[in-house]
């Protein structure tokens, strides 16, 4: 029956459509029609290097076509921005129906996820003891108790930053 061979056709229903239309670039693991940061963003690793892919990821899209880039620092923005039309070009040819004028490229302000290129979904790493203790020398002349408190662990929260940064590599990017 007509039915049976739909069935047969589509061997995994409506998800394994769904996941053919989002491997295409056309919508989303979920089915739904991708927007155009997110068709962008499918096509962005496509376009550089692993490496560029894992530092950078599209932002944001306006309306006059200008596509934002937020990479990871200042060395990853001004190296993609040396081939900004190469890649606005490859963007635009594989994403032909959203008007696309230019790239512009910035350092994000928020951490990055490099296995996903999220941004914002990285958490930061919580202060240990050696911190809070260096925290706690640093503030032991402060009389206010509230803004001792929050010195401490704002002094903390930098401290294990640091270490972090340091401890990727990233020393003297930031």
């Amino acid at each position: 029956t007509q039915a049976a061979a739909l069935a047969r056709s589509t061997s995994g229903g409506l998800r394994s459509v769904g996941d053919r239309l989002a491997r295409a670039g056309i919508a989303s693991a979920e089915g739904r029609a991708q927007t155009p940061i997110e068709r962008f963003a499918t096509a962005w690793p496509t376009l550089v290097a692993p490496a560029a892919a894992s530092k950078s990821w599209p932002h944001r899209l306006t309306r006059a076509g200008v596509l934002t880039i937020a990479c990871a620092d200042a060395g990853w923005a001004q190296e993609l921005g040396a081939h900004a039309q190469s890649l606005a070009a490859g963007l635009a040819t594989q994403i032909a129906d959203v008007p696309l004028q230019r790239l512009r490229f910035i350092v994000a302000d928020r951490p990055v996820n490099p296995s996903t290129g999220a941004v914002g979904d990285t958490k930061a790493p919580k202060p240990g003891r050696a911190h809070l203790a260096l925290a706690e020398h640093a503030v032991e002349g402060v009389s206010d108790e509230a803004l001792r408190s929050a010195l401490k662990r704002a002094i903390a929260a930098a401290l294990v930053l640091r270490e972090h940064t340091v401890n990727r590599g990233d020393a003297g990017q930031r």
